[in-house]
């Protein structure tokens, strides 16, 4: 498996060798091959993570990251559903309006970037109160960490471009909006605790194999944080590696 980066600030996914791809025009996308031919194409984070984890059912599952059990399935996919309408459109809201638009060549506003704040600010209430608990730190209450997770950090993790706003002094920043949230905190820092699979020689083949497809869906759930900030080195300071590093 390939990972190639997609420079957004230098419109790589409007051009025509990608749109021949991907006809949306949207990253990530997932492209499968045989013998150099182009066979299948996925676009959607959400979709991706849960192909890639139904493909690989058995490696992912061993991982704890998914489940073959159709019910705890549904309680990941319930995570990803609502996250798409909550944090996802909030979060981005915020982050576009604060910075990328005008890294992407547009306009950013104060007034904009406030309205999806507060919306961002609810969003991480129901987060707090209702998808995370005391017991065990992750999404539904799980012991160990599933896609849901991966994908729903990359948003919340994506607010330190505010660092960079010029409206940073009007906006609340990554460690306000969690220092009000003992939950979401915790919740945080568990996930960043995930990118601890670094000592591949002592493994045997399979499970090496294992940790490869994991690290794979774990950087897929994070390529749009990398690709709408165009900066690898917020990447970096996240996962603490670039992609290419795999």
């Amino acid at each position: 498996m390939k990972i190639k980066l997609v420079k957004l600030h230098k419109r790589e996914h409007k051009s025509e060798p990608f749109l021949r791809v991907n006809k949306f025009g949207q990253v990530p996308a997932l492209v499968e091959r045989r013998k150099g031919q182009v066979k299948f194409v996925l676009s959607e984070s959400s979709a991706i993570l849960k192909y890639l984890s139904e493909k690989y059912s058995l490696l992912v599952s061993e991982s704890k990251m998914y489940s073959n059990d159709l019910r705890a399935k549904a309680k990941i996919w319930s995570a990803l559903d609502w996250y798409q309408t909550t944090i996802r459109s909030s979060a981005a809201g915020v982050s576009w309006h604060a910075y990328v638009a005008g890294n992407m060549g547009g306009k950013v506003s104060l007034e904009l970037a406030k309205h999806y704040e507060e919306r961002l600010k609810m969003s991480l209430d129901v987060l707090e109160t209702l998808r995370l608990g005391d017991k065990y730190p992750f999404l539904n209450e799980r012991e160990h960490p599933s896609i849901a997770d991966l994908l729903v950090i990359e948003d919340i993790v994506n607010l330190v471009v505010l660092k960079g706003s010029p409206f940073r002094e009007e906006l609340s920043s990554l460690d306000q909006l969690l220092a009000e949230r003992p939950r979401v905190r915790k919740w945080r820092d568990a996930v960043m605790r995930i990118n601890k699979y670094t000592e591949f020689s002592r493994w045997s083949p399979r499970m090496l194999r294992r940790r490869l497809i994991v690290r794979v869906v774990v950087v897929v759930s994070t390529m749009s944080l990398r690709c709408r900030v165009c900066s690898s080195s917020l990447l970096e300071e996240f996962w603490g590696h670039h992609p290419s590093q795999i």
